[in-house]
């Protein structure tokens, strides 16, 4: 079924992209066992949707606010050389390459409420075997009880950031829908820079929204790392939070342009053992 709305929506580009809920460990046998959900990997990168129209390759991120970071040249080349003239995509741009999630519209058709293994089915038909340069892909969907058992295995082998569930009769649904799910092997959240460490060392004051006030949970490093200042969003990884939600040994992922500071909360944090 066609949701109005939504088309209303994608033709003035502030489409938002279709977020993830988070599961436990405890969860996971649910998901692997019901052929009702595919599994996918969890990429950590860029998300943004993507339009193809005569104007070039916009780009909004996940919020549907325009981009502040377009993707690069090799990117956008590659896509303008793709058959289609006209396309809205969500996908997530990650070490060189778009990596795409799900389709809403190919060439003036709206997909957005066709279920999900159809959408998916419709990318690779669109996307796979145009891709000379193979600046883009579609993401891998794994099916069966088995299979997806030997996927989580060999992902959580390969040290990857964590699963994917996705409901395969789902329409596309904006904003966190909870039709899909997430399960990550490590700890990461998403925190907000709130100035230079007073101490120096190329540090910052890292911190993250509590009913709506920007709480400290710790200090950070920029050693080798891209510059952060006041404001920004970054992607950090931590071994746990303490009773009082400090990060213990957070480490700098990647900075976020893609999600903005006031997402950044307090509920991301996993606490240690008995504090939880």
């Amino acid at each position: 079924m066609t949701n109005p709305g939504l088309l209303a929506d994608i033709a003035k580009g502030i489409v938002r992209a279709e977020l993830l809920t988070e599961i436990t460990q405890r969860e996971i046998g649910r998901y692997i066992s019901d052929d009702g959900y595919g599994c996918e990997e969890k990429h950590n990168g860029q998300r943004k949707i993507v339009y193809k129209d005569a104007s070039g390759i916009p780009t909004t991120n996940r919020e549907g606010e325009p981009s502040g970071h377009a993707l690069p040249t090799h990117v956008i080349n590659a896509f303008r050389h793709h058959p289609l003239p006209t396309f809205v995509i969500d996908i997530e741009f990650e070490n060189g390459i778009a990596v795409i999630l799900d389709i809403l519209n190919l060439g003036g058709l709206d997909f957005t409420g066709q279920r999900y293994d159809k959408r998916k089915a419709a990318a690779r038909l669109a996307f796979e075997g145009n891709n000379r340069n193979a600046f883009y892909r579609v993401c891998e969907t794994i099916t069966g009880e088995f299979a997806k058992s030997a996927f989580v295995r060999a992902k959580k082998a390969e040290k990857a950031e964590g699963v994917c569930f996705k409901k395969m009769d789902a329409p596309y649904r904006s904003g966190r829908s909870d039709q899909h799910k997430k399960l990550k092997f490590v700890k990461e959240c998403d925190v907000v820079v709130m100035g230079p460490n007073l101490e120096g060392h190329n540090s910052v004051e890292i911190g993250v929204y509590d009913k709506g006030i920007l709480r400290r949970v710790s200090g950070c490093s920029l050693n080798g790392k891209p510059n952060a200042v006041k404001g920004d969003v970054l992607t950090v990884r931590y071994l746990y939070a303490s009773k009082n939600f400090n990060l213990v040994q957070p480490t700098m992922v990647c900075k976020r342009t893609d999600k903005r500071p006031e997402t950044c909360t307090i509920d991301q944090l996993e606490r240690y053992r008995d504090y939880r």
